[in-house]
């Protein structure tokens, strides 16, 4: 009668440890893969990337609780005009200013927005003048004095711009809205020049008069509105 052959009693395959050896290695592959990935980011593009979602999802940057702040997007999903580094400075002077508007109480009379021509700072014609008149009172020092300190590290121009409403303007120093909105512009350019030691190369004055409302003048509330001095902080394109 045959003998039946030994069954055989070593391991088929490989060796336990081969499994384990490779598993470590798969490991230590994937950490170095993560630090060259963290080091080589480009900060930029990322911060890009998260403006630009936000942007897409139509959420307000930077929008203030108490509606002092007003942060538009006008310039699509793309990158910010000026780039991520002036938006990030125009984000750092808007949060300032919106915690000085708050304590001072200036929620309906200062607000401020980032669009594609850059940080504009608006301010009601009350905070800053009497009714038909282009000198500033006592009481606007105070608030053109934090708007020099926060604009006049920046190399940008500035272009300060006054608004009026619809209704007509007939005196001896004011023939027409035109000339009250661009003396109401020259006179905070002309603060900002002798008191905020602000370079005049870069300041520059407009008037608009009636238009360029930001409301119908149909109520007393909008046309206060519409009487207002913006500050406009130009990117740098």
């Amino acid at each position: 009668m045959a003998k039946k052959k030994e069954e055989s009693t070593g391991e088929e395959g490989c060796p336990g440890w081969i499994t384990t050896y490779g598993d470590l290695m798969s490991l230590l592959l994937t950490f170095f893969i993560l630090l060259f990935a963290y080091s080589s980011i480009d900060i930029g593009k990322f911060e890009q990337a998260i403006i630009s979602l936000k942007i897409a999802f139509g959420v307000s940057v930077m929008q203030g609780a108490n509606g002092v702040m007003e942060m538009q997007k006008s310039f699509g999903t793309g990158s910010p005009p000026g780039g991520n580094l002036e938006w990030a400075r125009y984000e750092e002077i808007a949060e300032s200013l919106e915690k000085y508007f708050e304590k001072a109480k200036l929620k309906e009379d200062a607000k401020l927005e980032i669009n594609e021509r850059g940080l504009i700072i608006r301010l009601t014609g009350k905070v800053l003048f009497d009714f038909g008149k282009a000198d500033l009172r006592k009481d606007a020092y105070p608030i053109l004095n934090k708007v020099i300190e926060v604009v006049k590290k920046l190399p940008n121009n500035i272009s300060v711009e006054g608004h009026t409403d619809n209704v007509p303007i007939h005196t001896k120093e004011f023939p027409s809205n035109w000339e009250l909105s661009v003396a109401r512009a020259s006179r905070v350019v002309r603060y900002f020049i002798e008191v905020g030691k602000i370079s005049p190369k870069k300041l520059m004055a407009a008037g608009y008069g009636k238009y360029r409302p930001l409301y119908p003048n149909d109520t007393l509330q909008h046309r206060a509105l519409n009487r207002r001095v913006e500050i406009v902080v130009l990117t740098n394109k």
